[in-house]
């Protein structure tokens, strides 16, 4: 063989691909059918679990019931009803359920925590163990051990009544019970002995805690009661006394009636309303005085001139001179010195009238002007002084109601003083009539009833086997469950269906599920027991794969599966069988270089009987050894199927399956065949990824009992990848499980290939 193998300069033909469907895992849910398929395959196992189970809780029964068998000891301790009267009244009063449950509830709470347990230790180290009273066996048992501190028998007995002694308030009746388990034969008196000194302890705390109680309550109410009168000496009484004393002219108390500081309010308020009024009437007159004097004489102005003597005279004295100067005028003219002088005395004199007129206006003008503003200053300054004493009035009256509230207040607070004392006096009362009533404890102890154990209460057989079968059939269950969710190989058709997302196909039976193939080889199962199941189940897988949609007009398939040895060699040879009885013409091309497997499942026939170059494969063909497909195409000595064996292995495989030259070879022998099968590598290697685009489609071949549902995601999605046509899956040797699919078709099948042999 040379040559060397040359790359090829584009990429193969892209097919389009699968859809892309999401390839995550299915969740592990299982439908009723699958969970009881699981329950029938594994029934087996299931019921071992549940005879061990059974075996188990009746041995566990044998030793409880021998060496620990366990008895119970009841104690009723009768709670007398909470009292809600009033001591000090006479008469009954109802009582609430709810609340005496509550306080039954409270006193076993008590008896729970086991505050005697210190006491009842004690107690036990203190009596005479050859008492008939003294719970002996118990006590040794409790001692078994050696005790390094006082310490660690208290611990002991505190864990063993946290576990075994029950108090229960009864809902309706008026009772505590309470329950003691004491474990083996030597212990059955025990239990009455040991709640008999527990109720004995517990009474006798109770009386001791109620009269430190009550002691303590009584205490407190009486220094509550002194810290009341003595607020009430420093407080609400000191404050009326300081008030009364300051304030002894006015009226503090709540009487509505008026005293001296309201009249002196409302006079001074009269007073200053009435000033107001003359005010703003002096301020009238005043503004008129202030523009009659501004402006011309009037009337009365007139008159007050003309009353005026003077103005008389010198009016009188002006009517002479008038009189003389028109006498004087008529004997000497106008230009005569003495006309000239009387002219002269008269115009003075009228002067002087007019400057007498004007005198006595302005003074009667301004003299009333200025009265006026007088009087307006004067009733002003009288008015400030009523403010002012009026603000004095007010600001005492205010004090004086201030004084008044807080002397209310003082009031106030003195009576609920005074009430809480009382209260507290009256409380003080009846806590001593509280504890001197002989029913405080509220525990009747010479009336509690303790009944010893008269059969042993555990074990019960009922209970310890039906425990066991119902322990050992969830273990079966479980473990079956386990075995069944833990298994990730692709087993049944629904499990390809569920975690693949390609196209079933096929599914092929296990040899062992088909009584008619043992003994046959399964390479030629179709030709050597065409009757039995596994050979109609190729022939399904040959229908399928034909009417399918996704390998319609599809004749060039590839065959790969995820790893080598999952049957892709049995599932070629066979299927080409199928088709080759339907009358087609088959060519299978043994691609596989690295573990060929037609030559040795197909051999050659003998010399003379094939033609071309029986050395020739088809390696020999794509390193160029051989230029004619004629030359390394052989038949196989069945007729419609020829052959193309692997040849010699090239040194390098997948650069030559996917090289030019085999796709020429493939499209040569196209229109030759109705089938062409490529029997492909795994996809372990790169080998099949490189045919793989080349062909029309690829089958994946599954096997039940190899491959997991990891590889064959992984294969599905490598050839989605690189945009491989898959066409299809079929699954191999699928085992028969118990109520399984294939159970009923095989059954079916047989019956079906039955009854032409009884008719």
């Amino acid at each position: 063989m040379t040559g060397q193998i040359q790359p090829r300069s584009a990429m193969p033909m892209a097919r389009p691909g699968m859809p892309t469907a999401s390839l995550a895992t299915a969740q592990p849910t299982m439908t009723p059918r699958e969970i009881w398929v699981v329950f029938r395959q594994r029934w087996k196992l299931i019921g071992l679990f549940v005879v061990f189970g059974i075996m188990t809780g009746t041995i566990w029964y044998v030793i409880q019931n021998r060496y620990s068998p366990r008895f119970t000891t009841l104690a009723l301790i009768p709670v007398l009803p909470q009292e809600e009267k009033d001591p000090m009244e006479i008469g009954d009063s109802s009582i609430n359920k709810d609340t005496q449950y509550q306080f039954r509830n409270t006193l076993a709470s008590q008896l729970r925590s086991r505050i005697w347990l210190n006491d009842f230790i004690r107690n036990l180290n203190n009596s005479n163990q050859s008492d008939p009273a003294f719970p002996a066996v118990w006590y040794n048992e409790l001692k078994k051990k050696k005790w390094y501190a006082p310490e660690d028998i208290i611990v002991r007995a505190d864990r063993y009544l946290k576990k075994h002694l029950s108090v229960t308030p009864d809902r309706e009746a008026n009772i505590i019970t309470l329950s003691l388990k004491c474990w083996g034969s030597n212990q059955k008196e025990d239990g009455s002995k040991i709640l008999r000194m527990i109720c004995a302890i517990f009474q006798q705390k109770l009386e001791t805690d109620v009269q430190l109680k009550w002691n303590e309550y009584n205490k407190n109410l009486i220094n509550k009661q002194r810290e009341i009168q003595l607020s009430l000496d420093t407080g609400p009484l000191a404050k009326l006394k300081d008030l009364r004393t300051a304030y002894s002219f006015g009226n503090l108390s709540g009487i509505n009636f008026r005293d001296y500081i309201e009249e002196k309010m409302t006079n001074l308020e009269e007073q200053q309303s009435a000033l107001q009024s003359e005010i703003a009437r002096l301020k009238s007159d005043v503004e008129f005085m202030k523009n009659r004097a501004e402006s011309d004489y009037d009337a009365v102005v007139r008159e007050q001139i003309e009353r005026d003597p003077v103005a008389s005279q010198m009016r009188q004295r002006l009517t002479e001179w008038e009189v003389a100067l028109a006498t004087q005028l008529a004997s000497f003219g106008e230009n005569h010195r003495r006309v000239k002088e009387i002219r002269d005395a008269r115009d003075q004199a009228r002067k002087d009238l007019e400057d007498r007129q004007k005198q006595i206006g302005d003074i009667v003008r301004q003299s009333e002007y200025i009265l006026n503003r007088e009087n307006l200053d004067s009733r002003t300054a009288e008015l400030n002084a009523r403010k002012e004493q009026l603000e004095a009035a007010q600001k005492s009256h205010t004090e004086l109601r201030n004084a008044r509230a807080e002397y209310e207040e003082a009031e106030t607070k003195r009576d609920e003083l005074q009430k809480q004392f009382e209260s507290f006096d009256t409380l003080i009362k009846k806590v001593n009539t509280l504890v001197t009533s002989p029913d405080r404890t509220k525990i009747q102890y010479e009336s509690i009833l303790i009944r010893n154990p008269l059969e042993k209460d555990w074990p019960r057989w009922y209970i310890h086997v039906p425990a066991g079968f119902v322990l050992g059939l969830m273990l079966g269950l479980g473990i079956a469950f386990l075995l069944e969710l833990s298994n990730n190989l692709l087993r049944t058709p629904r499990d390809v269906m569920r975690h693949v997302t390609a196209p079933l196909l096929g599914m092929i039976c296990d040899q062992q599920a088909d009584d008619e193939t043992d003994g046959v080889d399964l390479l030629q199962v179709v030709r050597q027991a065409p009757y039995s199941f596994m050979s109609d189940n190729y022939r399904q897988f040959r229908t399928n794969l034909r009417l399918s949609e996704s390998a319609s007009n599809k004749k060039i398939l590839l065959v790969t599966s995820p790893t080598s040895g999952d049957g892709k060699t049995t599932i070629v040879l066979n299927l080409t069988a199928t088709f080759i009885a339907e009358g087609k013409k088959v060519l299978v091309i043994d691609t596989n270089f690295r573990r060929p497997g037609l030559s040795g499942n197909l051999p050659r026939p003998p010399q003379g009987q094939d033609q071309g170059h029986a050395d020739f494969g088809l390696s020999n063909y794509l390193l160029g050894q051989c230029s004619d497909p004629r030359d390394i195409i052989r038949q196989s000595g069945t007729e419609g199927l020829d052959v193309i064996d692997c040849g010699p292995i090239p040194p390098n495989p997948a650069e030559v399956l996917g090289s030019v030259t085999m796709k020429k070879l493939l499209d040569s022998v196209r229109e030759s065949y109705d089938y062409i099968f490529l029997d492909g590598p795994a996809l372990l290697v790169s080998d099949a990824k490189a045919l793989a685009s080349l062909v029309d489609g690829t089958l994946v071949v599954f096997n039940a009992k190899r491959t997991r549902r990891g590889e064959a995601q992984r294969t599905l999605r490598e050839l989605r990848e690189i945009q491989a046509t898959v066409v299809g899956t079929v699954l191999l040797c699928v085992e028969n499980l118990k109520g399984g699919y294939f159970e009923k078709l095989y059954k079916a099948y047989k019956k079906y290939q039955e009854i032409p042999q009884k008719a």
